[in-house]
């Protein structure tokens, strides 16, 4: 067995590449048949004798934790959230052009949820170098950034010796960050509403929370500073920043807010150090959006995706400026209101 190295990349969005995945939204499993949704298949294709990643992106973690309180958006269990596996296509079918199922050699082997907060996605396991050794000669990254079916992984696999000659990153593609609200707010401070609606009247009041590892269909509590798990809180109060997404470690949690006495900014993601394992990993978790009132406040940033190497050995080449990282975004600065929160750094897995 070789060694795996798993790393949380948690440093500012660099640069972009070319994708060489093709995703599928997996909406059921009976056996070792996935029933798929959505897809995307703009630089490659789901093929027989294709090795796929089965992912488990969200899962329905919160339990009880939806209370208009502090405890808001902490986790119940962790079901299935970010477990995958890997396995081989046997045959795909399609609709025309569509892909509908996927059918694998063996069972996944794992019991994936895909109920109404679950999400989870195939992705190619893509052999690079046929079957030797490959050099990565210009960037590689994810094609589709996480849309909430699926993207934001890159993943691929060399036979041999897998060289590093330009960057591979999965930056800022990851769990996306909550939207700013513009204009409105609640007077006095408002320090104590975690939960808030994003829909219907009165509600343009808070900014939105980051998406986080809880697939959220409940506009009920889209807003307010109460963390999604690891997505990172909205803003409550004029100037308040929103809370930073996590993976690894907490996010930050953003203060106060103009003529507030006590905090009115977005709380921080929870910290998934004790989830996480080779074979469960995370996407970055998106940041708050932050409140304003002059419209300059500003959105959440996105976090950081997911990479899965795998190779026999990698080397670097050149001047040692190459990169491999799924680094969290930086919200925009926001002038004279709150200013989103970061996205969380994503996950690297080395197989090496």
């Amino acid at each position: 067995m070789r060694p795996i190295a798993l790393f949380l990349s948690m440093l500012p969005l660099l640069c972009l590449g070319q994708g060489i995945n093709a995703y599928a939204e997996i909406t059921s499993i009976s056996g070792n048949v996935l029933t798929v949704n959505t897809s995307s298949e703009s630089v490659t294709s789901f093929a027989a004798g294709k090795d796929v990643v089965v992912m488990q992106m969200q899962d329905n973690v919160i339990g009880a934790n939806t209370g208009n309180n502090a405890s808001f958006g902490n986790l119940s269990a962790i079901q299935k959230a970010g477990s995958y596996t890997i396995r081989r296509i046997a045959s795909v079918t399609r609709t025309g052009p569509t892909l509908t199922s996927i059918t694998l050699t063996s069972a996944p082997g794992v019991v994936f949820n895909t109920g109404a907060n679950c999400a989870v996605q195939a992705i190619t396991f893509e052999l690079l170098g046929g079957g030797g050794n490959y050099t990565v000669a210009s960037a590689l990254a994810p094609s589709i950034a996480w849309n909430g079916a699926i993207g934001g992984v890159l993943a691929f696999q060399v036979a041999g010796n897998l060289t590093v000659a330009a960057n591979i990153t999965a930056d800022a593609v990851g769990f996306r960050g909550g939207a700013r609200d513009r204009f409105n707010y609640t007077s006095p401070c408002n320090t104590t509403d975690y939960i808030w609606s994003s829909t219907g009247v009165g509600t343009d009041y808070f900014a939105s929370k980051g998406e986080g590892i809880y697939k959220n269909t409940n506009t009920a509590i889209a807003d307010g500073r109460g963390k999604m798990l690891n997505g990172g809180g909205g803003a409550n109060q004029i100037n308040a920043g929103g809370g930073g997404g996590s993976n690894y470690t907490a996010g930050g949690s953003a203060v106060l807010g103009w003529s507030c006495s006590a905090d009115a900014g977005g709380i921080g993601g929870i910290g998934l150090s004790a989830q996480i394992s080779a074979s469960r990993v995370f996407m970055g978790g998106g940041g708050g959006g932050g409140e304003g009132n002059d419209d300059v406040s500003t959105d959440g940033a996105n976090g950081g995706g997911i990479i899965l190497i795998k190779a026999a050995q990698l080397k670097t080449t050149g001047t040692c400026s190459v990169r491999i990282s799924a680094d969290g975004g930086n919200a925009a600065t926001s002038g004279n209101d709150g200013a989103g929160g970061g996205g969380g750094g994503g996950s690297i897995v080395l197989q090496v």
